[in-house]
């Protein structure tokens, strides 16, 4: 069996609580909690009392998982969150496209739209648009995308 607090494999467990939940742990894990009273095997009455269902710890939520499966899943999914990643790591970077400005030109003529009318869609100035076209400015992450979804085009593609 796996304790759900360290996820090791042990022969025996004990359901101790643990900051307001029941847990059932090895004994190495045993000092962080305190142990509880032994459950009733009684089901609580399906009158809707939710607090009597939560102390029974009978869930009315069928799943086909074990609970070993569960905490090995929660365990691998903390243990992946936990992972640093490498910041230096150049898998899959974007970076924008030498003829944006064409790209961007040649969207909005398509569209039948004139600089203004395409600036009050990303909810910029007419001077920003004719900037970009006249590659005279270069657009920041947030306006790439949001020429992108306005224009449906791609202005980043991926470096190797």
């Amino acid at each position: 069996m796996i304790c759900e607090l360290c996820g090791q494999n042990v022969s025996f467990l004990k359901p101790l609580l643990i900051e307001g939940s029941i847990l059932k742990v090895c004994s190495n894990c045993a000092k962080f909690g305190k142990e509880t009273a032994p459950k009733s095997t009684s089901a609580p009455a399906a009158n809707g009392n939710e607090k009597a269902q939560r102390q029974s710890g009978v869930s009315y939520f069928p799943t086909s998982r074990s609970k070993e499966e569960i905490i090995r899943d929660r365990l691998e999914h903390r243990a992946r969150r936990m992972h640093s990643k490498d910041v230096f790591e150049q898998s899959g970077e974007k970076e924008l496209v030498e003829d944006y400005h064409k790209r961007i030109q040649q969207a909005r003529t398509k569209l039948g739209w004139n600089q203004e009318q395409l600036g009050q869609k990303i909810n910029e100035r007419k001077s920003v648009i004719s900037k970009l076209e006249n590659r005279t400015m270069k657009p920041d992450d947030k306006l790439v995308r949001k020429l992108e979804k306005v224009l449906e085009i791609k202005l980043m593609e991926v470096i190797e």
